[in-house]
């Protein structure tokens, strides 16, 4: 996989906390890594509630934000 390692890590790591945060007790995380094409495919699935339909619509018209956030939070983690 071409790419930062240790953002890739970080990557993997905010989508597996996410998932076990949100997901109820006696709820189910699955996480798979295989090799696809040549390709990595990292997928994480899990039984929690989810995006809210009105929150998926927010996240698709401000998408500079969430780049802009996740960008102040990269840089918090790293000092």
């Amino acid at each position: 996989v071409t790419g930062d390692a240790g953002r890739l890590r970080q990557l993997a790591l905010i989508l597996i906390d996410n998932a076990i945060k949100y997901t109820p007790s006696g709820g189910a995380v699955r996480v798979l890594c295989q090799r696809e094409k040549g390709r990595a495919e990292l997928s994480v699935e899990d039984t929690g509630p989810g995006i809210s339909v009105d929150d998926q619509k927010q996240q698709r018209q401000q998408p500079h934000k969430l780049r802009q956030q996740a960008s102040k939070q990269w840089q918090s983690a790293r000092r």
